[in-house]
């Protein structure tokens, strides 16, 4: 029974040798002169650099996470005014009709 073990590791072994063998053939332009290129072998390990969401966001619209944060700031206080004004205009409206009804 171990030497069925024997032989799967044989045969993984050699699979592993072979493709290796193929793969290191393919990147000849990894090497100059004998010294490898780290450049190139960081851009195949790593093409792209991994981001957060938030910043993933601002850099797709070209704000920082500042900025977004100041906008959201900014739309608060436009609608919290907003708020105030429509407040005033409706105490205003009742204000005026209730003047009326003393007028009468």
């Amino acid at each position: 029974t171990l030497n069925v073990f024997y032989d799967v590791k044989k045969a993984t072994s050699d699979e592993n040798r072979k493709l290796l063998g193929a793969f290191s053939t393919k990147l000849p332009n990894s090497r100059i002169n004998a010294v490898t290129n780290k450049n190139l072998v960081n851009f195949v390990i790593s093409p792209v650099q991994f981001v957060s969401g938030n910043i993933r966001a601002g850099a797709q619209t070209g704000t920082s996470f500042q900025e977004m944060q100041l906008n959201i700031y900014i739309i608060i206080l436009i609608c919290l005014m907003v708020l105030i004004v429509i407040s005033i205009s409706a105490a205003l409206f009742m204000y005026r009709i209730d003047l009326k009804k003393i007028q009468k």
